[in-house]
């Protein structure tokens, strides 16, 4: 549309004074006649309404038409030329509202495909750093079930010892009983062997005498041999209760490394959740971006239509245009009929008014 700051008057006084002067009418002199005032855009239109009004009258005033015919010619091209500019100046008036509509629409769904990449990208982060966590309880977990393992085999071998330092303790008790047994059946036989002998000679009992200190001093290497298996045996038990107590206290290291496994189980099963949690939004998040790809498609189809229907009206002008030059061409036909009546109505019969065409629906 024209600005207000310049009118066609104006355009049309400064484009006769540069015919008056000689100089050739364009724009740039236009512009330069008004004060380099106005923009190429607003004075070409009226600079063209000019030269087709300037032509009209150029004709008119060479074929000398009537005043009343030039009137009506002229009115019904500028009621023309105004229909013409009004619908192309709510052409582009609806173009510009569409199109800064699709450009609002286009910047607020570039920011929620911005937001959404941006959850999604918080998204990732935050599953790679559960995977991460997960990874280091998975680690822990290893480490503890191989230090329960070795738990357990030093429990194992520390019952294996237990075991076997039962078993020789109750070897050591069975040789002891066995040498109680020797003892009282030689203190038997000794004393059998004593009686006797006293009873059958009393020379004997020196011998007799001899053989029971032997005895004697066998008995008390005996009896110190029974002490110290004894005080092993004492040792033993110590060892045997200091192991019971060990036991105990790997039974209840054991307890609590299951109590914290229990844990750690428990809080895996809390990440991998976690993890679930993060993958669904993911996708919801992959989805609402497919949804906004798609609305963008659709303004981008909106946008080209829009294009379309400009394109359109464009070419409905070029008609209008057409209709014009086709409307000149009847004047001059009319004209020359006018100046030399006969001499048209001997070579041709007088051609049918021509209809209005209406406007094209916008």
């Amino acid at each position: 549309m024209a600005r207000s700051g310049i009118l066609y008057s104006d355009v049309a006084k400064a484009a006769s004074q540069l015919t008056e002067l000689g100089h050739p009418v364009t724009v740039d002199n236009v512009r330069k006649m008004l004060g380099d005032t106005g923009s190429k855009s607003t004075i070409a239109p009226y600079l063209r309404q000019w030269r087709e009004n300037h032509a009209l009258e150029s004709e008119s005033s060479r074929l000398k038409l009537p005043p009343s015919l030039l009137s009506a010619v002229q009115s019904l091209y500028e009621g023309m030329q105004q229909e013409s500019e009004i619908r192309l100046s709510e052409a582009e008036k609806l173009h510009e509202e569409a199109v800064a509509t699709l450009q609002t629409e286009l910047q607020a769904l570039k920011k929620r495909l911005d937001e959404s990449a941006q959850a999604h990208q918080e998204a990732l982060m935050e599953l790679r750093l559960s995977q991460k966590e997960h990874r280091k309880t998975l680690e822990t977990l290893e480490r503890e079930r191989l230090q329960s393992l070795a738990q357990q085999q030093q429990i194992t071998l520390l019952n294996q010892r237990l075991t076997d330092k039962l078993q020789h303790l109750q070897m050591q008790e069975e040789q002891l009983q066995q040498a109680h047994q020797q003892f009282e059946h030689f203190q038997a036989a000794s004393m059998r062997q004593r009686q006797e002998e006293t009873a059958m000679h009393e020379g004997r009992l020196q011998l007799a005498e001899q053989q029971l200190r032997k005895t004697q001093a066998q008995l008390s290497e005996t009896q110190a041999q029974a002490k110290a298996h004894e005080s092993d045996l004492h040792n033993l038990s110590r060892l045997y209760e200091a192991a019971l107590t060990s036991q105990a206290q790997l039974k209840q290291q054991l307890e609590s490394e299951k109590s914290q496994s229990l844990t750690l189980k428990l809080q895996l099963q809390s990440s991998e959740e976690q993890q679930k949690l993060a993958r669904l939004q993911a996708e919801d998040h992959e989805q609402r971006q497919l949804v906004l790809t798609t609305e963008k498609a659709r303004l981008e189809e909106r946008l080209h239509l829009l294009e379309q229907e400009m394109r359109r009206m464009q070419e409905n002008l070029g008609t209008r245009e057409q209709e014009h030059q086709t409307l000149l061409s009847t004047v001059a036909d009319l004209s020359a009929a006018l100046v030399h009546p006969d001499a048209e109505t001997k070579e041709k019969p007088v051609a049918a008014p021509r209809k209005r065409r209406k406007p094209a629906a916008g």
